[in-house]
C-alpha cells in the first residue's frame, strides 16, 4: 500500500480551505486542518475520508504559530509534503469599501499582514522544516485573487495589493524552492460562494461582480478545490511558479 502523504491546509475551518481538505483526504492525504477557528476545524476533519487527520488552532499573522503548526506537523508525520495557505479575505464590512484617498492606514496593514505577509511566513516556515526533513512529494500552494490581476474589484487597493504581491511572491519563491526539488503555485479565485465572501460583500455587490464573470455566476468552492488538488497532484510535477486562474474568465491571458 502506498504511503500517504501529509498535507497542511491552512484557513480550512469553512468554505475553500475546508473543500481542498475534504478533496485531499479523498486523494490519500492525511490532512491538518489549520484555522484560528478551532471549531471550525475541528468541523472540517469530522468531515474527512479515513485517515490520520488533526485540527489544531493557528494565527497566519503570529510567526511564532506558524512555526510551532509547521514544526508540529512535520514531527508528526516525518514530512510536511504539502501545504495549501487559503487563509485570507479582505477584511471588510459589506458596507465599508473606502477608496484609496480614504484608506485607514491601520486597515490597510492588518489587510497586507493577513493576505500577503502571512503567505510569506507560512512558505518560509514550510521550506525551513522542508530542509531539515525533505518532503516526498513537495508541493507548495498560495492564494491570490483575481482582485490581484484586475482592476475595480470593489474588495479594495488593499486587498488587490496583497493578492497581486502574492503573484510576485510565488514566482520568487518558486525559484529558489525548485533547488530542493519542491514546486510553488498558487490559484487566483473569482467571486466563490462562501461564508467569507458575504462577510465583506453584499447581494448587490454579487450582482456587480458576477456582471465582471464571463461564465455569469459565482464559482462554487469544489471548483477552485479541484485546481488546487491538480497543483498538488503528480501531473503538475513540472508546473511550478505559476499562477492558475479560476474565475469563471474574469482574468484571461
Amino acid at each position: 500500500m502506498a504511503i500517504k502523504r501529509s498535507a497542511l491546509v491552512i484557513g480550512a475551518g469553512q468554505g475553500i480551505g475546508a473543500a481542498v481538505a475534504i478533496r485531499m483526504a479523498a486523494d490519500n492525504y492525511n490532512v491538518v486542518v489549520a484555522d484560528l477557528n478551532e471549531k471550525g476545524a475541528q468541523s472540517t476533519v469530522a468531515s474527512l475520508a479515513e485517515g490520520d487527520h488533526k485540527a489544531v488552532k493557528m494565527d497566519l499573522c503570529s510567526e511564532e504559530s506558524i512555526i510551532a503548526t509547521i514544526n508540529g506537523v512535520s514531527e508528526d508525520y516525518g514530512s510536511l509534503d504539502t501545504m495549501v495557505c487559503v487563509a485570507g479575505g479582505p477584511m471588510m464590512r459589506p458596507d465599508h469599501h473606502p477608496i484609496v484617498k480614504d484608506f485607514p492606514l491601520d486597515e490597510w496593514r492588518k489587510i497586507i499582514e493577513f493576505n500577503l505577509t502571512g503567505s510569506f511566513m507560512a512558505t518560509k516556515a514550510y521550506l525551513q522544516a522542508a530542509s531539515r526533513s525533505a518532503p516526498r512529494h513537495g508541493r507548495v500552494v498560495l492564494f491570490s485573487s483575481a482582485a490581484g490581476e484586475v482592476a475595480g474589484a470593489i474588495t479594495g487597493s488593499a486587498y488587490a495589493a496583497a493578492k497581486a504581491g502574492v503573484i510576485g511572491f510565488t514566482r520568487y519563491a518558486a525559484m529558489e524552492a525548485a533547488r530542493m526539488g519542491i514546486t510553488v503555485n498558487a490559484v487566483a479565485p473569482g467571486p466563490t460562494d462562501t461564508p467569507a465572501f458575504w462577510e465583506s460583500c453584499s447581494k448587490e455587490d454579487e450582482a456587480v461582480l458576477t456582471n465582471f464573470v464571463p461564465l455569469g455566476r459565482m464559482a462554487k468552492a469544489d471548483e477552485i478545490a479541484d485546481g488546487v488538488v491538480w497543483l498538488c497532484s503528480k501531473g503538475a510535477s513540472y508546473v511550478t511558479g505559476t499562477t492558475l486562474d479560476i474565475n469563471g474568465g474574469v482574468h484571461m491571458h
